[in-house]
């Protein structure tokens, strides 16, 4: 299949995000399961068997978790920085591969790091299956969660939360000072490249730049500012076809989730209506063969009270009575026996 090359752009874009997360990973989980997630750990150990079992990927991350009540579960969590309708599948594909291998329960959290609230829902329904996992959108998380730490790999996430009032140009400029006031050097220079790069993600980064130019006089960064301003057009430009090609692959992934929607609905429809054909017919035979029982019974009725009347009321011997009414002998003579006093 050929690639369209705004999709080489889309994963490059996307693996500088993996990056800047794996590099950052050991600092940041502490802040993201209290800040985030609002799980409250007392004891975090790592994973080191591979989950990867026949399958394209592996987890983002995967650790063991011990809560302040002693409950001990695996911790999975995948970062998405776009809608994906394929997330839910690949995510009950973990589950079922961490609890065949590890024997405990599972938390599945997808940390979403783009700017809207994620459309596609974290749910699977299906005969006899109820999936579902926890989407922790970082937009909506105070980014005063994030500023407020010592750690520049999680001060740079700031970035990426809820503004609230405040105005982008002064959040940027405050993460910037938090960033100098934590780190300095080599340091700070990858955590201010890390920052312009997350930036994209909320359509900052120019402020970020200038930002950067006002308060270079503080760290070496004269050659970095003038690669900015020699490069700044043609990154836009490639931001803008990566933008588009997101909005169009955006589209496409909706349409298509919207006819898998509805040929599951139809499906689904389909199998109810049969059922309920099959449920109507099988009432149907019921109340025939309940419907037969009753008049077999009414049949047995009548005879009985017709030969009992015969012998009540007439001398006819059994074999006559046995005729009229069209039963057998035996069935005369055993009435009989009844009805004669002893």
């Amino acid at each position: 299949m050929k690639t369209h090359p705004t999709d080489s752009l889309i994963q490059k874009q996307v693996a500088h995000y993996d990056k800047i997360i794996k590099e950052n990973i050991a600092a940041i989980i502490p802040g993201l399961l209290k800040k985030v997630l609002r799980i409250d750990a007392v004891l975090v150990e790592d994973i080191k068997q591979d989950l990867q079992h026949t399958k394209e990927r592996k987890p983002d991350l995967l650790q063991i978790v011990t809560d302040t009540i002693g409950h001990k579960f695996i911790l999975h969590i995948e970062f998405q920085v776009k809608d994906d309708p394929e997330m839910p599948y690949r995510m009950l594909d973990y589950k079922a591969m961490a609890i065949r291998k590890f024997k405990m329960p599972v938390k599945q959290f997808v940390v979403y790091l783009g700017e809207e609230i994620p459309k596609v829902p974290p749910t699977i329904s299906d005969d006899n299956l109820w999936y579902a996992y926890h989407v922790a959108p970082i937009a909506v998380v105070d980014y005063h969660n994030f500023i407020n730490s010592n750690k520049p790999e999680e001060i740079i996430f700031a970035i990426l939360g809820n503004f609230g009032n405040e105005q982008a140009e002064k959040v940027v400029e405050e993460i910037v000072y938090r960033l100098e006031e934590t780190s300095d050097g080599l340091n700070l220079q990858k955590a201010i490249e890390q920052l312009r790069m997350l930036s994209n993600l909320r359509k900052l980064q120019p402020i970020v730049d200038t930002i950067m130019e006002h308060i270079s006089t503080y760290f070496k960064i004269e050659n970095d500012v003038l690669y900015i301003k020699g490069q700044r057009d043609a990154l836009l430009k490639t931001e803008e076809k990566i933008r588009e090609a997101e909005e169009k692959i955006r589209k496409e992934q909706q349409k298509l989730y919207e006819e898998q929607q509805k040929r599951y609905e139809a499906e689904q429809q389909k199998r109810y209506e049969e059922q309920q054909k099959r449920y109507e017919a099988e009432q149907q035979k019921l109340e025939a063969e309940q419907q037969k029982l009753e008049a077999e019974q009414q049949i047995k009725q009548n005879q009985h009270d017709f030969v009992t009347n015969l012998i009540v009321s007439t001398n006819l011997p059994n074999e006559t009575i046995a005729n009229i009414a069209n039963v057998t002998l035996s069935f005369v003579e055993d009435l009989r026996k009844t009805l004669t006093p002893k």
